[in-house]
């Protein structure tokens, strides 16, 4: 505040003026006084409803709601899957049974036979070719992965329902910052979810044996092939669906497969011209029995990055390929007679490419 020559705010008085730095209004020495004790006044006003307000806002933002809800969330998230694991441990043990049942009723087949023809002392050459044969069927069998996998159940019912939170700041990071800003600036709202638990949709597959030039990585979910080779899965489809998610991380060639192998044939690099192959050869050629159908797309449809989901469907002997870029899909048949359960995965190649599996 500085003195000047000029008429009071509140009164005729033009001597020992002062001008308010706030409103910039001229006083004398009584009016500024007065003024002076107005805005103490309304400072302890201010000073009033600010601890006031601070007493009320642990009332008025209480989260014990929120947090009783998501501890339900939680008892109700853990009863579900108390329930699915039950079930779950139960089939598995149902169908190990099932698996070492199927296995003896094949060997004591093998066994009655021999012991009927040996009591009749009629055995000749093609019965011991028939009993070497289904001996080594049933031993490549046990050298199988065990049949049983986990798969997700895409039905709601067998889903454990997910919470999200969300948060909606009244103002943004810095609340000095945002008031000392125009009053009507937009604020941004902020939101993270967690707490997110929900069915997984694919297999859970790996890379496994190969033929040919390949080189596998990152715990077997990445593939890089040179030249003609041909890589496999480790799991072994029997029942049910099952969906497989692929990218592509490098590609030089045409040529990239995805498909299936009967689980009892051996893998070579070329493995798509073996009789139990069956799958797409770069989404624009189809390959049954090892053979190659004509193309259904002239240009050229995988490109680095592009994913791609194989659908494997045992229960109607049936593979679709979906491309995720394109948004198309392709179905093919399966005939057992050529291509029998279980399958197993084939990814093959003869470029330079490299293959890798999203789980």
């Amino acid at each position: 505040m500085f003195s000047t020559k000029k008429t009071c705010i509140k009164c005729t008085t033009n001597a020992d003026l002062v001008i308010c730095d706030g409103c910039q209004k001229n006083f004398c020495q009584q009016h500024l006084s007065e003024h002076r004790n107005e805005i103490m006044r309304r400072v302890d006003q201010i000073d009033n409803e600010c601890e006031r307000f601070r007493q009320n806002i642990p009332e008025d933002n209480d989260p014990a709601p929120i947090l009783s809800a998501i501890e339900a969330w939680e008892e109700e998230s853990i009863e579900k899957i108390h329930l699915i694991a039950a079930t779950a441990k139960a089939d598995v043990q149902k169908y190990t049974k099932q698996t070492l049942d199927d296995l003896n009723e094949g060997l004591d087949t093998i066994t009655l036979s021999m012991k009927s023809n040996r009591e009749k002392r009629d055995a000749v050459e093609v019965n011991l070719k028939n009993w070497n044969h289904q001996l080594q069927t049933l031993q490549d069998l046990l050298k199988l992965p065990f049949p049983i996998g986990l798969v997700s159940d895409p039905s709601p019912s067998s889903s454990i329902k997910s919470i999200k939170v969300t948060y909606e700041p009244p103002v943004n990071s810095s609340v000095h910052s945002k008031m000392n800003a125009r009053t009507n600036s937009t604020v941004q709202l902020e939101s993270r979810s967690f707490l997110v638990v929900e069915p997984k949709s694919v297999a859970e597959e790996r890379f496994h044996r190969f033929a040919g030039h390949v080189r596998l990585s990152e715990n077997n979910s990445v593939a890089a092939c040179v030249g003609y080779s041909s890589v496999c899965g480790t799991k072994v489809y029997l029942s049910g669906t099952h969906r497989i998610r692929f990218q592509i991380a490098a590609k030089k060639n045409e040529g990239i497969f995805f498909g299936i192998l009967a689980s009892t044939q051996e893998i070579t690099a070329r493995a798509t011209e073996l009789p139990s192959a069956y799958g797409w050869r770069d989404f624009n050629r189809a390959i049954m029995n090892g053979t190659a159908l004509p193309k259904t797309y002239k240009e050229k449809t995988m490109q680095p990055a592009d994913r791609i989901t194989l659908t494997i469907n045992c229960e109607n002997a049936e593979l679709v390929l979906t491309h995720h870029r394109l948004k198309n899909k392709l179905a093919l048949s399966v005939n057992l007679a050529h291509c029998p359960l279980p399958w197993k995965l084939l990814v093959s190649s003869y470029g330079e490419d490299k293959i890798s599996i999203i789980n």
